[in-house]
């Protein structure tokens, strides 16, 4: 799977999972699975979709096929994003939620 990181995706992953990427991007998308399955998915606004994709830092890896069914099948139901898209935006859900816990 390829995706792309913007710089604050990147900077985020690297503050939590050091200098590999591919460590806490496995981490974000595996979270993400996660939440699809204990029926807690967040909401996708279209808008958050603006730009991911498109700009930062290109990111190649591979995941395990329950992480790669779970964004499949979410990226047909909003229809129209594509499973890179998608992955970009679990990413900064993942960051959003380290940080909600760190303020809890």
């Amino acid at each position: 799977m390829k995706l792309v990181l913007g710089t604050f995706a990147r900077g985020g992953i690297e503050a939590i999972s050091g200098s590999d990427l591919s460590v806490g991007v496995r981490r974000a998308l595996r979270h993400f699975a996660w939440r699809e399955r204990q029926g807690h998915s967040q909401p996708l606004d279209r808008r958050q979709l603006d730009g991911l994709g498109s700009a930062g830092f290109d990111l190649e890896l591979s995941v395990d096929r329950e992480t790669e069914r779970a964004l499949e099948r979410r990226a047909r139901e909003y229809g129209g994003i594509t499973v890179e898209q998608l992955a970009g935006h679990a990413v900064l859900a993942y960051l959003s939620d380290r940080d909600a816990e760190t303020v809890s």
